[in-house]
């Protein structure tokens, strides 16, 4: 994989409850990506009403996404696709944002479930 374009996607069960969570399952209610730039962790994530990107206090010694792990989260990782025509995406949810991220171009996938589903059979392919 190319650490250049390689991205950790976390999905979690967030708190509060919200009226889309009948569509979700208890695990993967809410997703966002880190990705290390060469300097930085950085995390991405959709809030709803706002899109947050932030740089973690956290080093190229640190392993960012184990720590995500002991946290409780579920992490996957995902290469960049590389894709030059423009991909409509609808709603901007937390599954868009990933999506619009790693380049994938599957309209069927609107839950964090169906996004972790897909990614962890790119990855064992």
């Amino acid at each position: 994989m190319n650490e250049d374009n390689r991205y950790y996607i976390c999905f979690t069960d967030r708190e509060g409850l919200h009226f889309w969570d009948v569509f979700t399952s208890k695990e993967f209610r809410h997703c966002f990506a880190l990705r290390w730039d060469g300097f930085n962790w950085i995390l991405i994530e959709s809030l709803g009403c706002s899109l947050e990107v932030s740089i973690l206090p956290y080093g190229w010694d640190d392993d960012v996404p184990q720590i995500m792990k002991d946290a409780g989260y579920l992490v996957t990782q995902m290469d960049k696709k590389e894709n030059t025509k423009f991909i409509f995406r609808g709603w901007m949810t937390c599954v868009t944002v990933i999506k619009h991220l790693l380049g994938i171009r599957k309209a069927w996938i609107v839950t964090p479930k169906q996004l972790y589903k897909y990614i962890e059979r790119r990855n064992h392919v």
